[in-house]
Order: C-alpha cells, then sequence, then structure tokens
C-alpha cells in the first residue's frame, strides 16, 4: 500500500458513494465507469486490509481502520478510543509518514 493509495481510496470511496445514490438515472456508457471505480475503490480496500493486518501495534491498527476504511472524523474517534481528535491525526500522519 503506498501513502498516495490511502488518499486515493479516500476519494474513490466518496465518489462511489455520490454514485451509488441515483444510478437510475445514469447513462450507460457512465455506469460502466461507475462500476470501475467501484471496482477500484474494493481492490485498494481490499490491499488496505491486508496492510493493516501486518502492523504490530493496534493502535495504528484501529487509527487506519476508523479513518481510511470506516471514514470516521477525527472527532468521532477521538470519542471512541479517548484523547483529542489532533492527537490521532498527528499520530496517523507521523506514521504514514515514517511507513508508506
Amino acid at each position: 500500500m503506498k501513502k498516495e493509495n490511502l488518499f486515493k481510496l479516500w476519494a474513490y470511496d466518496a465518489e462511489a458513494k455520490m454514485w451509488a445514490n441515483g444510478k437510475e438515472n445514469v447513462p450507460e456508457k457512465s455506469l460502466e465507469a461507475i462500476e470501475s471505480i467501484q471496482k477500484k475503490t474494493e481492490s485498494m480496500r481490499t490491499e488496505l486490509y491486508e496492510f493493516i493486518t501486518t502492523i504490530e501495534d493496534p493502535y495504528y491498527r484501529v487509527l487506519l481502520n476508523y479513518r481510511c476504511i470506516e471514514r470516521r472524523s477525527w472527532k468521532d474517534i477521538a470519542n471512541r478510543i479517548g484523547g483529542t481528535p489532533d492527537s490521532h491525526r498527528m499520530a496517523l500522519q507521523r506514521f504514514i509518514d515514517e511507513n508508506f
């Protein structure tokens, strides 16, 4: 998993969810493009799941899962595991910078 793929996954996931609502009015050619985006998203998500399972520290596994897979806000993450949104955001950024 590459660093830029984390950000692409976030964008692809947001786009796939956007297109999932209201596909009935989309032209056939566009539906193929949407399905391609959804396949990319699932492929990248699988790659991220596989990467997360290799991380020894459970804190970073939880952060990556909550933020990148479940797309939770930093505030929600802090409410779930304690600490502040900024402390978790900075910790994950450091982890990404050091490991990707």
